[in-house]
């Protein structure tokens, strides 16, 4: 009895160790992002979303959203976003107040919540140990940046795994954030049949998101995974989809590998091919749900061509470290073999160190909606505009800022727009009946 008292007594003091390690690194990367948000745009259309909910106009945001998309012939920015992240945003209205850089503060806080539940999940010290490495992938990292949802949404799909009693719950969850990630809850459930025979999870789930969407149909008149439009042709992804399952590009497939590899070198090589080749075979061998998880999201991604993989693709460094580690198990290795995996783990630490420190020593050349010269510029608008049309590279950010209606910048342009350039681009070279009205080091702005 002494002995186990022991061991659980050092066990807890293991794992509050490592968390706390685990939650001071992530706590201290993030104070070197703190100030920091990108124009890329997704955020914005979480929070744009979130307001319209809040005041009760999501049609009205979604009709001037569709005309606005149609004015610009660069961008497949979705019209809206999924419903999942908005409605977190609106929920937790009370602690940020619509604060952008609050509503940032979840990122890592989720990146946290997610490593405790992965630590739970291990019971053995070597697998919290290699966790705990490759959960400092600087990709992870990097999404301090932005206001993202794809570590939000492995928390509530892992939560699904580990608390089974609401499996269900927090599979809708994951699900209402990033919808793609019903790949994964369906390959899961699957097992979970061939186990128990049983299909009530699968209906359940089918039934719980076809209700959800008849209640977004009818009350919002929207879709719960979002509207995701082509603007030259009005055709949507999800049409894409379907015609993609017959017509496989090869070069999307070489792309997919070859960023599924990025993701663990954390390098720009062509030695990623073959390590996503490698990882791929590897999966195949280790047989087992979370394999077969990654394999069908990765499968579902050819289908589903996208630029931005490797955001995408997050999850996998989780899932595939998972898979990996519960076949190790199986194979009933010595103790030797387990003390060299945590040491060619740590080997990690050496590229991922020192691509963080090169990931936060360019955040001084980073723009975005908090740069000196861009909150001037909405100063400006603010004190000029009360309404208007706008056209800017990062539409979805502008409106967030300044609450003025905005396409993103392109060859053609709507009568009547104000237009907003960079500096230096070659958009800022407009005929004679634009004027000149406002200009800092990055922006320029002119009236028709």
């Amino acid at each position: 009895m002494k002995d186990n008292n022991l061991k659980n007594l050092y066990i807890f003091r293991f794992d509050f160790l490592i968390k706390l390690l685990f939650s001071l690194l992530i706590i201290y990367f993030y104070s070197k992002y703190l100030n920091i948000l990108t124009w890329g745009s997704d955020y914005a259309g979480y929070i744009n979303l979130a307001l319209a909910l809040s005041e009760g106009e999501v049609s009205e945001y979604v009709s001037k959203r569709t005309l606005l998309s149609s004015y610009t012939t660069t961008t497949t920015e979705p019209v809206y976003t999924p419903v999942g992240f908005p409605l977190i945003i609106l929920i937790t209205k009370f602690i940020h107040d619509w604060n952008v850089l609050y509503i940032k503060f979840i990122t890592p806080l989720i990146c946290i919540g997610l490593f405790f539940v992965l630590i739970k999940m291990f019971t053995k010290k070597y697998e919290k140990i290699v966790i705990f490495v490759l959960m400092l992938n600087p990709f992870f990292i990097d999404q301090f940046r932005d206001i993202t949802t794809e570590q939000i949404a492995l928390f509530f799909l892992l939560s699904g795994i580990y608390f089974s009693r609401f499996k269900n719950i927090y599979f809708l969850i994951s699900i209402l954030i990033r919808p793609s990630y019903f790949v994964f809850v369906i390959i899961y459930l699957f097992f979970n049949y061939l186990k128990r025979r049983n299909t009530k999870e699968i209906i359940h789930l089918i039934s719980s998101l076809f209700l959800i969407q008849l209640f977004f149909s009818f009350v919002f008149k929207i879709n719960f995974f979002g509207l995701y439009s082509l603007t030259e042709t009005g055709n949507t992804n999800f049409n894409l989809l379907l015609e993609n399952l017959f017509n496989v590009d090869v070069t999307n497939v070489k792309l997919i590998i070859y960023e599924f590899g990025r993701l663990f070198t954390t390098i720009s090589h062509p030695i990623n091919t073959f390590v996503g080749i490698t990882l791929i075979l590897l999966l195949i061998f280790a047989n087992n749900q979370y394999s077969y998880m990654s394999l069908g999201f990765l499968l579902f991604h050819i289908i589903w061509i996208h630029y931005d993989y490797v955001r995408l693709f997050l999850p996998l460094v989780v899932l595939v470290s998972v898979s990996f580690l519960l076949k190790i198990r199986t194979m009933n290795l010595l103790s030797s073999h387990k003390k060299l995996l945590v040491v060619f783990s740590f080997l990690f630490l050496i590229p991922y160190s020192l691509q963080i420190n090169n990931q936060i020593n360019s955040l001084n050349l980073q723009r975005g909606p908090y740069q000196d010269e861009s909150q001037s510029l909405f100063n400006y608008i603010e004190n000029n505009y009360e309404d208007g049309l706008f056209s800017f590279h990062s539409a979805r950010v502008f409106t967030l800022f300044t609450k003025l209606d905005s396409y993103k910048i392109s060859d053609k342009t709507i009568d009547d727009t104000i237009i907003i350039c960079e500096f230096n681009k070659e958009q800022c070279k407009f005929p004679s009946k634009y004027k000149l009205v406002y200009e800092n080091n990055l922006y320029k702005v002119f009236e028709p």
